[in-house]
């Protein structure tokens, strides 16, 4: 189902695009996954690695379902003790100790996975580091689409300066910000007033007084953090407003070139003539400035000039 899913998904490009066919990574653990005989590559990768995202990127390649699913079967090592875990959590007993066991061996089986894949990954991109950094001709159309993203985000950062904008974008990303970041930290510094103790495994059908959460799990948050919780949507909704009128406004704001962004000072290159070029003259026997050093002399004013005319 999750390779039909993926055969699905990859025939479009902005799918295609947003996996990253076409970046290093993923071309390397193609190469893995496209290996025909068995190696503890493709055991790590296709068992290690996450299992929808894996899965589905299988059907985006357009490999086979049946041998995928072979090579999956090995994760039965990891589900069934899992499940074991979760279900004897809050046991007491026998059930306890085998709780804890089956916990650790899922947790041991899962990582030895990961290793393997983070070490296939790994070495494939070592041996094939000459290939992967040559673009293949049919990924050309993700390239494009990446210098695109990138022109188009140069192009956004020239015209949104915090300098340039008015004040109701500026008020909307200082209401994003700020009830955010104190969302964050009220949770995290007055945890014990916002959320109720409640032991992992015990009856939630239990009174409040007894460990419980009287059969509603809001009743998890206190009060204050239910106000803190009902606030947050508060920094998603000012976020939106805010791209809102970006998109809408962003053609009439000025453009200002990459060496004047913003209030920061940036250092601008001057191409110069070969046969001027001011390293090839030493300073003159009374010690006056070469080019040089008279080049840095010059104000802010005529360095800009010399850009523009250059």
């Amino acid at each position: 189902m999750q390779m039909q899913i993926g055969m699905q998904l990859g025939k479009s490009q902005a799918i295609r695009h947003t996996v990253g066919l076409h970046t290093p990574l993923i071309r390397a653990i193609e190469i893995i996954l496209r290996e025909e005989k068995f190696s503890f590559n493709k055991f790590g990768v296709i068992n290690g690695g996450p299992d929808w995202p894996t899965s589905v990127f299988c059907g985006i390649l357009g490999l086979k379902p049946l041998p995928i699913l072979l090579w999956t079967l090995p994760t039965i090592t990891i589900v069934v003790p899992a499940v074991i875990a979760g279900a004897t959590v809050g046991e007491k007993g026998p059930w306890e100790t085998v709780n804890a066991i089956t916990a650790i061996m899922a947790l041991l089986f899962q990582g030895t996975f990961g290793f393997l894949a983070l070490r296939a990954v790994s070495a494939v991109t070592d041996k094939h580091k000459d290939e992967l950094s040559k673009q293949k001709p049919e990924l050309q159309d993700l390239v494009d689409l990446d210098k695109l993203e990138e022109e188009q985000t140069r192009k956004l950062a020239a015209r949104t300066q915090w300098r340039d904008l008015p004040r109701l974008p500026r008020v909307l990303m200082g209401i994003t910000a700020s009830v955010s970041v104190s969302v964050a930290f009220f949770l995290g510094l007055a945890k014990s007033r916002c959320i109720r103790e409640f032991q992992l495994g015990a009856d939630y059908t239990k009174p409040l007084g007894s460990g419980g959460l009287n059969s509603d799990a809001r009743n998890l948050l206190l009060p204050w953090g239910t106000y803190a919780i009902m606030t947050l949507p508060l920094a998603g909704v000012s976020n939106m407003l805010f791209w809102a009128w970006v998109s809408r406004n962003v053609e009439h704001m000025p453009n200002h070139p990459p060496w004047v962004a913003g209030d920061v000072q940036m250092t601008v290159s001057i191409p110069i003539p070969m046969e001027a070029a001011p390293w090839d003259e030493p300073e003159d026997e009374k010690g006056q400035m070469s080019k040089a050093d008279s080049l840095q002399e010059l104000p802010p004013s005529e360095i800009d000039g010399m850009v523009a005319a250059a």
